[in-house]
This record gives structure tokens, C-alpha cells and sequence, in this order.
């Protein structure tokens, strides 16, 4: 996590977040990876709170922000990002306001693709805005890099989120997880190579986890092996609730490749 995502998981613990942020992003980035930062941002912030407010580990947080929780809305345009949201698209966003949070101690809506909210739209988030919060989190993905309509500004926190690394580096530490796995595949990298690369980053370790698993079910390895296999996810995932070392588990892992 970088600084502003520790900064703001602390905010959270406190119980001291604000009610409305926008993000933006820094650097000269394309616009596929301006949303892909800010969107992996976010999801690596919510799976630190996922963790903390369910009690599980990475792999459970990410399962259970994969299935849908009932304090977290979501609102993506998706392949249609070339169209304007509709209002009944932003219903549930409408109306976040009005109920208090039902498991968590905040709730959270995050809007992805602001640039195709209408004026039309933002003058009824407007009310939202205004009215009580109860104890909820808006946050706006401005990828996009819009100017947002200044009733709106004036009541939202803005923040700017910027790359690790330069857009035009070729670091290996920008290599995606999958590239980074078949290099330990083919004997390339060491089990604390990888790791080292991975950055300690919760959302990349579960890219690499859901790889391992993959990859050994897809191995003509027999029944023994499998359960074998199995057992120790298990143990690892019994681990992880004891708060051992991220890096320990996933070496674990890795070695039963």
C-alpha cells in the first residue's frame, strides 16, 4: 500500500474518513491505465478493510468482495464507457444516504467513470451530498481528469493518486502477476525474487495465489497430491487469521509447485 492508502486505512480505523472524496490521478498515463491505477487503488484499499471488518484472510476478502457485499455498492460503466449513466443505473447511489451501514462500521459506494455523469445527474447527487452521510463513503474515480461541477467540489475531499513508477519504465516491478508467475515457473526467479516483486501488495499476492491454484488443477498431478495440496491451503488459510507473515504464506505456496 502506498501512503495515502495507509493514511486513509488509518482515517477509516479511527472512524474519522470523510463522507465524500474524489480521486484523481497523476502522471501522463494513458487513459486505459489512468482507470486501471485508480481502479486497483480502490480495490487494494477495500480488501485492507475487507480483511479487517470480516476477519479473514486475503483469499477470503478478495472472495468475498468478488461475490458482493451488502455495505460496498459498486457503480462501473464497464465496456459501455462510452455512454452517459442512466438515473436508474445510479439508483442505489441515490439512496445511500438513507440507510446506515448493515455489517461494517462504514459503508462504501465508489463510482467509476465520472466523466459520463450528466449535470443532470450531479444535481441530484447534490442532495445526496447534503444531506446526513450516516456513516457512509462516497468516492468518485475522476481518471478522466474532468472538472467536476463546483457545488460538488466544495463538498468533496479531492485527492490525487500518482504511479509507483514512471509510465515509461521498464522496471520488472511493473510486470503483471501472471509474467512474474511464469518466470518462477521457468526457474527465472526464486521463490523471495518473486515475493520481493510482488511489493508485499495484498491485491497482487492474490493474483499469484489464484495462479498457484490454477495451475495445480490444471496439473496431471494424482488424488493424493491434489489433497495434499488442499491440506496446506487449508493450514494457510488458518494461518493467515493469526496475522503470520504475508510472505511466509505465499513461500509456502510456491514451494509446493
Amino acid at each position: 500500500m502506498d501512503q495515502l492508502q495507509r493514511s486513509l486505512l488509518k482515517r477509516w480505523r479511527e472512524q474519522r474518513l470523510g463522507h465524500f472524496y474524489i480521486l484523481n490521478c497523476g502522471g501522463n498515463l494513458p487513459d486505459q491505465e489512468r482507470r486501471s491505477l485508480l481502479t486497483n487503488w480502490v480495490d487494494e484499499l477495500l480488501l485492507e478493510i475487507t480483511i479487517a471488518e470480516n476477519g479473514v484472510s486475503p483469499t477470503g476478502a478478495a472472495r468475498a468482495m468478488k461475490g458482493g457485499l451488502s455495505d460496498l455498492v459498486k457503480i462501473d460503466r464497464g465496456k459501455d464507457s462510452g455512454k452517459n449513466y442512466r438515473i436508474e443505473e445510479l439508483k442505489e447511489l441515490l439512496t445511500f444516504h438513507h440507510y446506515r451501514p448493515f455489517e461494517w462500521r462504514t459503508k462504501f459506494a465508489i463510482i467509476n467513470d465520472t466523466h459520463l455523469i450528466t449535470d443532470i445527474i450531479f444535481n441530484k447527487l447534490l442532495k445526496m451530498l447534503e444531506g446526513e452521510a450516516g456513516n457512509g463513503t462516497v468516492l468518485f474515480l475522476n481518471w478522466n481528469g474532468i472538472s467536476f461541477p463546483a457545488t460538488i467540489r466544495s463538498r468533496a475531499i479531492s485527492l490525487t493518486v500518482t504511479p509507483s513508477l514512471p509510465a515509461n519504465s521498464k522496471s520488472d516491478s511493473r510486470e503483471k502477476s501472471e509474467q512474474l508467475f511464469e518466470r518462477y515457473l521457468a526457474g527465472e526467479l526464486s521463490e523471495s525474487q518473486l515475493i520481493g516483486k510482488l511489493k508485499l501488495s495484498p491485491a497482487r499476492q492474490q493474483e499469484v495465489i489464484m495462479q498457484i491454484i490454477e495451475q495445480k488443477l490444471q496439473s496431471p498431478n494424482n488424488f493424493q497430491d491434489h489433497q495434499s495440496f488442499f491440506k496446506l491451503l487449508a493450514h494457510i488459510e488458518q494461518c493467515s487469521k493469526f496475522h503470520n507473515i504475508a510472505a511466509s504464506r505465499l513461500f509456502q505456496l510456491l514451494k509446493s509447485c
